[in-house]
């Protein structure tokens, strides 16, 4: 018999219980988080994606995350998850020196369809450390190969977890 050879081209990597009377999913290897409908209809809310066509714009193509992981909406509807960073421009399974990851939430503006970035944190350099979008510090950072969590905590505090750390080439 001959050996079936497949890929997993959307790759479910977490499913949560949105705020929204909805459903959070996460399809890591399309980068993409939907929205669907609790109600029985299981309907498609919202798409947002660094990939495919979305439903909103990233402020910026750093604000775009790779291989989501950990997606969970927030009372407030802004979208948190653990950006692996894998397959982001300069990241590959050769070349690694482009990788990092983050704990990372966005809020979904549905008049202008933008998605900015809340806040986002990534390890070693702290937000403060350097600018928005210092692409040059934050490949830098640590690169998680897959997996992670991040919740926020009822004292308002974040538990992030990275759960594969994987050494990347400096440039």
């Amino acid at each position: 018999a001959a050996a079936l050879v497949g890929l997993e081209w959307m790759h479910v990597s977490s499913i949560a219980v949105g705020t929204q009377n909805n459903w959070i999913v996460t399809l890591r290897n399309l980068n993409t988080v939907l929205s669907l409908a609790r109600n029985g209809t299981r309907a498609l809310q919202w798409t947002l994606s660094s990939s495919l066509e979305s439903d909103f714009a990233f402020s910026h193509d750093v604000a775009k995350f790779y291989q989501p992981h950990s997606a969970t909406q927030l009372p407030n509807g802004d979208v948190m998850l653990i950006d692996d960073g894998s397959d982001r421009a300069g990241c590959t399974k050769d070349v690694t020196g482009g990788c990092f990851s983050r704990a990372i939430c966005y809020e979904l503006n549905k008049k202008t369809r933008t998605a900015r970035v809340r806040w986002q944190f990534e390890v070693p350099y702290a937000l403060n450390d350097r600018k928005e979008g210092d692409w040059a510090s934050e490949t830098q950072d640590l690169w998680n190969e897959i997996g992670g969590s991040v919740y926020k905590l009822a004292n308002g505090h974040y538990l992030i977890g990275f759960m594969s750390v994987s050494a990347q080439e400096l440039w």
